[in-house]
């Protein structure tokens, strides 16, 4: 990421609940959720983030394709859902979108939920 002159990583987290005091904190425009993490999920981290911060966008990156995870995380407010084998080209439009307000989820998981 520190490779791309537009984005700047500004804070980390190793476990849900540190997602959301670290996001509360620091206010990025972007975040890189993880689905399964510990403590809380990424499903229930960015409901507490987008309660509090509502201009904060959440990409969900994760290895899950099923529908249930990306619908969740649709239902929790995260506008888009990324698989972590995404290439970084894909990922960084990906952030890129989200940071514009628009919604984006990986072509193979659209694929499956339109086809």
């Amino acid at each position: 990421m520190g490779a791309e002159p537009e984005i700047e990583l500004v804070g980390e987290a190793t476990d849900g609940k540190e997602a959301v005091a670290r996001a509360l904190e620091l206010r990025p425009d972007v975040i890189l959720m993880g689905l399964n993490i510990a403590y809380v999920t990424g499903i229930g981290s960015t409901r507490r983030i987008l309660k509090a911060s509502p201009d904060t966008a959440i990409l969900m990156l994760t290895m899950f394709e099923d529908d249930d995870p990306v619908l969740a995380a649709m239902r929790a407010g995260a506008p888009g859902y990324v698989l972590k084998g995404a290439d970084w080209a894909h990922t960084l439009r990906a952030i890129q979108a989200v940071n514009n307000g628009e919604a984006i989820i990986s072509p193979t998981i659209t694929r499956r939920l339109t086809g």
